[in-house]
């Protein structure tokens, strides 16, 4: 499962495969652009999984990937939420096939993911307020330099942050 979470409005997208993959992601990243309106410019919290740094990926022009340090989980808003599917709806299941667990995947993401109050509980990343660099007061679509500058500048926020913390969250 391919997921997305504004932490902020609590709007969810989420993409279930069999397989997980450059090509899933690039689908992905695509229909996920297409949910966004004109004037908005998503930047996307990832890890260094393959297929997050794969030379194939084609990320459109409204989204713009945020990498994270490796080991660092617990920055990731999203991480929350697979954590909260885990434990509410998928540990200590068993199921008669695939269909059944393709079934229970879709079930738990509509009854969690797409309740807006919930998300904004499960995916809060206050830190994300802290570093306050993503503003859209200005009204202005941000373009691509101006998000790069930004999202640097993030960065720097977060590496101060994470200094001396210790091991990543489970």
């Amino acid at each position: 499962m391919l997921g997305v979470v504004c932490p902020e409005t609590g709007h969810a997208e989420g993409l279930l495969s069999p397989r997980l993959n450059t090509q899933i992601v690039n689908l992905f990243l695509r229909q996920f652009s297409a949910t966004l309106a004109a004037d908005e410019h998503a930047v996307m919290i990832w890890d260094g999984a393959g297929f997050h740094v794969s030379g194939q990926l084609s990320v459109p022009d409204n989204v713009t990937i945020l990498s994270l340090p490796p080991y660092s989980p617990e920055l990731n808003p999203i991480e929350n939420l697979w954590h909260y599917l885990k434990s509410h709806f998928w540990s200590n299941r068993a199921y008669a096939d695939y269909d059944a667990l393709e079934q229970a995947a879709v079930d738990a993401w509509r009854q969690a993911a797409l309740d807006p109050d919930l998300m904004k509980t499960v995916c809060a990343a206050p830190y994300l307020k802290s570093a306050s660099v993503v503003s859209h007061t200005d009204g202005a679509l941000w373009s691509a330099a101006r998000a790069r500058a930004t999202l640097a500048r993030m960065s720097e926020a977060l590496a101060v942050q994470t200094n001396g913390w210790g091991a990543s969250l489970c």
